[in-house]
């Protein structure tokens, strides 16, 4: 699962970042054991950004290229945004949303009006990798 996400430190090393590979989710039938991960990576990666950098919030890379439709499960994205937006409220500094296929821009465009205004204003898609204000390699 550590394909799917990690923790890194942002460009800025101002504090944590929080990197998602979409090609690397595959649909299941539960995803408890999915769900737990994320949920102690972003935990870990807050207390990182606390201790070491003396931030309340961490940035998201959310890498969506090469993620085949047959892969995403949308159900399950939904779930998971709406509940991460309610786990960690005001934990989010920016998520930049990198190379998203077009049946994800459609699903991010239903789902939107459910995610905290506060949170969709921190959310920038982003076409390629040149323009990345957060990638670090």
């Amino acid at each position: 699962m550590n394909q799917l996400i990690n923790i890194d430190n942002n460009k800025n090393n101002d504090r944590c970042l929080v990197k998602i590979y979409g090609k690397c989710f595959q649909k299941q039938k539960t995803y408890n054991d999915i769900l737990t991960y994320i949920i102690k990576i972003i935990s870990d990666a807050i207390l990182i950004s606390q201790e070491q950098y003396h931030m309340e919030t961490i940035d998201m890379n959310v890498h969506l290229d090469g993620l085949k439709v047959t892969q995403f499960d949308m159900s399950f994205a939904r779930d998971i945004i709406l509940m991460l937006q309610k786990i960690f409220p005001n934990r989010l500094n920016k998520c930049y949303i990198h190379q998203a296929p077009s049946f994800f821009r459609i699903f991010y465009n239903g789902i939107s009006p459910l995610i905290n205004k506060n949170i969709q204003s921190k959310i920038q898609f982003e076409e390629s990798n040149i323009q990345c204000k957060l990638v670090s390699t």
